[in-house]
């Protein structure tokens, strides 16, 4: 399916910090995505989310979850003015949105450093809809919850 690319920006779509989930999407029926076995599978009909605890300390939380937006119609706009928001209160912890295509989607991605975790951001276009991957990766989560990141996500395919 080549129209990913054909992204359709809704002038109205303005991201101010909150993310409203689209529940009216069951993602099982539109996306799979593998997860290692060490994560917890906490995920319902419109919402994949998984999570572990290391044991390495206070904030060794590992998370992922995947879901389908409402309001966005385009990856690539939502994701740039996600960065530019997060870049208004701490520009050396934002990193610029890069595109890359995985399984023939195209995703926009940006991470956000805070105090005790990164947070990466992944957005694709499906039929003008916007889903994000949001991966969180505590301090004290270890080495493994990074490495799995870019596993899981060439494991999302469309259904």
């Amino acid at each position: 399916d080549e129209n990913e690319d054909n992204d359709v920006t809704d002038d109205n779509e303005e991201y101010n910090g909150s993310l409203w989930y689209d529940t009216s999407i069951n993602i099982t029926d539109e996306f799979s995505i593998s997860v290692p076995d060490v994560f917890k599978d906490h995920t319902s009909d419109y919402r994949y989310h998984y999570g572990y605890k290391s044991g390495n300390g206070t904030f060794d939380n590992c998370i992922v979850s995947f879901s389908g937006l409402h309001g966005y119609s385009s990856a690539d706009n939502l994701l740039h003015q996600m960065q530019l928001y997060y870049a208004d209160f701490d520009s050396e912890g934002v990193t610029p949105v890069i595109k890359n295509r995985i399984n023939n989607l195209n995703w926009y991605s940006f991470s956000y450093t805070g105090s005790f975790y990164t947070t990466y951001y992944h957005g694709v276009t499906k039929d003008n809809k916007v889903y994000l991957l949001e991966y969180e990766i505590d301090e004290d989560a270890g080495d493994s919850c990074a490495s799995y990141r870019q596993q899981i996500l060439n494991s999302i395919e469309k259904r």
